[in-house]
């Protein structure tokens, strides 16, 4: 169900929490079966890869490659001197954070906006 803004800032706290909790229900839902919807659609035009484009009811559906950058293969392809010419130094979070204090790391910090954090429990 979708609320206006009226609704959600007339609706109490328990209600809204209640709201959310049915949305992620939903969206769990929804994303999952996507998820097959997905995996069957790829089973089925998997040769025509980048050639198929489906469109319909303002939707278009497309099958892209997905190629991205994998660093254990670049590891094993690239000669020493390329991975020297490729490779710098720089800031690891996991060690500043081991070796500052939690007051100094903060302060390294930037805050964003809160995370709203919903778990159906049950």
């Amino acid at each position: 169900m979708r609320f206006n803004d009226a609704e959600l800032g007339g609706m109490s706290d328990e209600r809204l929490a209640k709201e959310m909790a049915n949305a992620k229900l939903e969206y769990d839902a929804a994303d999952a079966q996507l998820e097959e919807m997905k995996r069957e659609y790829r089973r089925r035009r998997r040769d025509e890869l980048g050639d198929y484009e489906h469109e319909d009811a303002g939707v278009r559906v497309k099958l892209q490659p997905n190629r991205r950058f994998d660093l254990e293969r670049a590891e094993q392809i690239l000669t020493d001197e390329e991975k020297a010419r490729f490779t710098r130094p720089m800031l690891d979070r996991e060690l500043i954070k081991k070796g500052l204090s939690p007051e100094d790391y903060s302060a390294l910090c930037k805050e964003y906006d809160p995370k709203v954090k919903i778990e159906v429990l049950g």
